[in-house]
């Protein structure tokens, strides 16, 4: 019969090792070290590509870098300036139903062909609609939630 001999390894050593091995694989993710990973754009059904996020400084500039794909960029605040996420927000066109995101926001950022659109947004359960004319240059809209 044959012994198996343990040994303790400080808790210290062990936290040590387990996070030099995975360092390299958090920078493969991120690829900067500390950066957060680079926001996603999303490719809705109708060719509506998007991006949402941007509570963070750091969202918020990561998503800059995608202005000049997705020109079209929606703020939501509150009444007092503070950013808010929609539970949903819609996007219609005259002919039908363009894009639904849901937890939009506060920085909601898209490609959408130049035309009329109406905008609905639920922020806390209440639900407004704005009307926007999308041209073919950059655009933003600052939607402020009343209070």
């Amino acid at each position: 019969m044959s012994t198996i001999r343990t040994r303790r390894v400080p808790m210290a050593l062990a936290v040590a090792a387990t996070m030099a091995c995975s360092a390299p694989l958090a920078l493969a993710q991120t690829g900067t070290e500390g950066a957060p990973p680079d926001p996603v754009v999303h490719h809705a059904p109708g060719g509506i590509d998007y991006l949402s996020g941007g509570a963070g400084e750091e969202s918020r500039s990561a998503m800059a870098a995608h202005a000049r794909e997705l020109p079209f960029k929606l703020v939501l605040s509150s009444a007092s300036g503070e950013y808010v996420v929609a539970e949903e927000l819609v996007v219609r066109s005259p002919q039908a139903e363009a894009l639904t995101v849901r937890d939009a926001g506060p920085i909601v950022m898209m490609r959408l062909p130049p035309g009329n659109y109406t905008l609905e947004a639920t922020v806390q359960g209440r639900t407004e609609r704005r009307n926007v004319r999308v041209g073919s240059g950059a655009q933003t809209v600052d939607w402020r939630w009343p209070g």
